[in-house]
């Protein structure tokens, strides 16, 4: 946690894996991805750190350069397209968060061999919670 007055950083919590990318949704909640050898999606309680939700995903490998972001109540993961690092492309996965899609949570690839190697992203806090429409 950070104070702004005292211009200090506070650890809250610890995390039991190694590596994850930070994001969080338009109404204030807190996800990781991280997780090696099997990447999952944690939610945090950003007062106390604790895990409020994990969804492991164990077909989808954390490589050595990945993202994510939320937009209209689902999560895009941005992983190298060839787990094994010798790719220059990403792989786009969308996790169906809010079911929006009927498929209960369910991982889909949306790009297979996107043409950009994705390393960061960045979520707008008035990313859409609803798909529009």
């Amino acid at each position: 946690m950070f104070d702004p007055i005292a211009m200090q950083m506070t650890t809250i919590g610890p995390t039991n894996y190694n590596g994850a990318e930070l994001t969080g949704t338009g109404d204030g909640r807190l996800y990781a991805f991280g997780g090696v050898p099997s990447a999952k999606l944690i939610q945090f309680d950003k007062q106390t750190a604790q895990a409020i939700e994990t969804l492991p995903f164990g077909n989808l490998p954390l490589t050595n350069a990945f993202a994510f972001a939320f937009w209209g109540g689902d999560f895009y993961f941005f992983t190298l397209g060839d787990p094994n690092g010798q790719a220059d492309y990403s792989k786009v996965t969308k996790l169906d968060y809010d079911d929006s899609d009927n498929s209960g949570k369910a991982l889909t690839t949306v790009h297979a061999n996107a043409p950009i190697r994705v390393v960061g992203a960045g979520v707008s806090t008035c990313a859409p919670l609803e798909p529009p429409g």
